[in-house]
C-alpha cells in the first residue's frame, strides 16, 4: 500500500514501527532520528526536483 501511495503521489513514504506499550522496545531517540532522516530525504528530493 505504501509503494502504491508513493507511485501515485511521487512522494517517498515512511514506515516507523515501534512498541509503544512495552518500554523495553520503545526508543524516542530512535523514532526521532528516523523522522529526521525522512525529512532530510524529502528535502533533498525537493531540492533535486526543483534544481
Amino acid at each position: 500500500m505504501l509503494r502504491q501511495l508513493e507511485q501515485s503521489t511521487g512522494v517517498p513514504g515512511g514506515f516507523i514501527e515501534s512498541d509503544l506499550v512495552d518500554p523495553r522496545y520503545f526508543s524516542a531517540a530512535n523514532i526521532k532520528n528516523r523522522i529526521e532522516s525522512y525529512l532530510q530525504m524529502l528535502e533533498q528530493k525537493r531540492k533535486g526536483v526543483n534544481a
